[in-house]
């Protein structure tokens, strides 16, 4: 099983792969803060993410160990 989602990548001038966000408007507002103040021509474009089941487990690991640090500290879930 494998689908896709639109993720927003950031290209620096030289067209290399800066950054890659879900939510395009992150994306946006970060080159809009960061890059173009400095007068760096970064470029934004969607792009589909094929995310498969391994892909899924990884992420689910990544989650799981940052909510357990979470719980350690006593910080609320999903803060």
């Amino acid at each position: 099983m494998t689908n896709e989602i639109t993720i927003y990548v950031m290209l620096t001038p030289l067209k290399t792969v800066a950054h890659a966000y879900v939510n395009e408007q992150e994306a946006k507002e970060e080159m809009l803060n960061t890059f173009l103040p400095l007068g760096e021509k970064y470029s934004l474009e969607p792009c589909a993410l094929k995310v498969d089941f391994e892909f899924i487990k990884r992420v689910y690991i990544l989650l799981s160990q940052e909510l357990e640090k979470r719980e350690k500290k006593g910080a609320p879930n999903g803060k």
